[in-house]
């Protein structure tokens, strides 16, 4: 970090705001990864649990469907092997 030695008009140094800025940053990014770690959860699949499978909804203009409106995951299926 430059060493900077301009005085603002509150009387405090630009060197000690960017600090504190800095500072500010680094605490709200700690944050933000506690939030994230939270809500990562590790699945492991075993055989016979059910499953929901995601899809790709595809519109169909003739039948008047939509896919924004269509769901995205498909039935409960059993796993037979992983």
């Amino acid at each position: 970090m430059p060493s900077l030695l301009i005085l603002d008009k509150g009387g405090e140094e630009i060197e000690e705001k960017v600090e504190k800025a800095y500072y500010k940053m680094r605490k709200r990014s700690e944050g933000r990864g506690r939030r994230l770690k939270r809500r990562i959860a590790e699945w492991e699949p075993k055989v016979n649990e059910k499953v929901l499978v995601k899809t790709q909804p595809m519109s169909d203009v003739v039948k008047g469907i939509t896919a924004k409106f269509m769901c995205i995951f498909e039935g409960q299926f059993a796993l037979v092997k992983f």
